[in-house]
């Protein structure tokens, strides 16, 4: 999202020309570490958490936990420069958290096109990455920190404004476009038993599911067909 490249924009005014590649990798560990937690922790949240235990992981980790440490950043003093490094650390830590909600959803809402879709969304997320190092630098003509702190406003502002519109529109049941279309195959019991001849009598091959299911149908009423799919007759 806009974390990553406000980093950049950020480590690229303020470190030291030779620190500025320990920062970042710092700041970018912290959102790998915030995907293995979050992929271990996600199915507690979702068998305890509020709104039906799968709205709790966006909500807890990756939307607000992210917002409330962009804007503190903001708000740390130039004589506490690490604890503004920690705090906007958290902040990309409890962003790469969102990646065990908004990646799975993909599977659920549509198992057969996951991958197109993750491709789609992860191309439109590439947007905000292009045009956030421009809306930063217009934001920061001086590089103050009151500039900045505008920053961290506009980055906590689209955290909030994603959480609201999947608390909104999102779905983890599986679309109708999405699902395979059901074919009924009707097959008359006359193709396989003869009129003139003994249904009792029949041999069926014991390797000849389709024809053991119409023959115990036949004979014995049975229409859960899913029970006897490989039942083999003697």
């Amino acid at each position: 999202g806009v974390v990553h490249p406000a980093c950049y924009s950020l480590w690229g005014r303020w470190a030291p020309r030779f620190e500025t590649s320990k920062l970042l990798a710092v700041s970018g560990v912290g959102a790998v570490i915030g995907i293995i937690t979050t992929f271990a922790t996600s199915g507690l949240l979702c068998e305890y958490g509020f709104d039906n235990g799968w709205g709790s992981i966006f909500y807890i980790t990756a939307f607000i936990g992210g917002s409330i440490f962009l804007v503190a950043t903001g708000f740390v003093p130039c004589s506490k420069r690490e604890l503004a490094v920690v705090f906007l650390c958290t902040a990309v830590f409890a962003n790469g958290s969102n990646a065990a909600g908004y990646g799975a959803n993909h599977i659920d809402i549509a198992p057969k096109y996951a991958g197109l879709l993750i491709g789609i969304t992860n191309t439109a997320a590439t947007i905000p990455g292009i045009i956030s190092p421009m809306v930063a630098g217009a934001l920061t003509p001086n590089g103050d920190p009151e500039e900045w702190r505008n920053v961290f406003y506009v980055a906590a502002g689209f955290y909030i404004s994603g959480m609201v519109i999947f608390a909104i529109f999102g779905s983890g049941e599986v679309q109708p476009w999405a699902m395979d279309k059901e074919i009924e195959i009707k097959v008359s019991s006359s193709l396989l038993f003869p009129a003139n001849e003994d249904k009792d009598k029949q041999v069926v091959p014991e390797n000849d599911t389709v024809k053991q299911r119409l023959f115990i149908e036949n004979n014995d009423n049975h229409t859960d067909l899913d029970d006897i799919q490989n039942t083999k007759l003697d």
